[in-house]
């Protein structure tokens, strides 16, 4: 199972900064339109979801980096300690890949790419890039194991 999760992290974590390589290639100072409702566009993201705390000071970044550094710690030792116990990480994988190719870039580039912006009309969702989304699909794969999980328990 091990290459199992190692191939899906590697893939994961590749794809997106795939993605951003070309975002931060080919969307300086430009939007590419796909469709009535994504448009792609290069955006700088330091703070945290929907940019949260993203106008911080020098040192809120640094504690802000600091704080999601342990939050990924946290995880790595509740996804290892789950494998141990040989239940699925399946979905743990992908959280994982999302938020070390995030990480990475708040290390390498003081800010994360943000690229991709679903829009209704004027209503636009909060800019994101492929990591976010593989962060939410391994959430909400989470939350749904345990949900099922917890009926079967009934």
């Amino acid at each position: 199972m091990i290459f199992l999760y190692s191939s899906i992290f590697l893939l994961t974590f590749f794809l997106d900064r795939i993605t951003k390589f070309w975002a931060f290639n080919y969307l300086q100072n430009k939007t590419v339109s796909c469709c009535r409702f994504l448009d792609f566009s290069l955006h700088w993201n330091r703070g945290v979801s929907w940019g949260m705390f993203g106008e911080s000071s020098r040192f809120g970044f640094y504690a802000l980096n600091f704080f999601i550094l342990l939050v990924i710690g946290f995880f790595v030792f509740y996804t290892f300690d789950q494998y141990r116990q040989k239940q699925s990480v399946f979905f743990e994988t992908f959280v994982f890949s999302g938020a070390i190719s995030n990480f990475f870039d708040r290390i390498y580039y003081g800010a994360v790419i943000d690229f991709i912006d679903f829009h209704v009309s004027q209503w636009h969702w909060p800019v994101f890039n492929v990591a976010d989304a593989f962060i939410v699909i391994g959430i909400g794969g989470i939350i749904l194991r345990g949900f099922l999980w917890a009926l079967r328990k009934k």
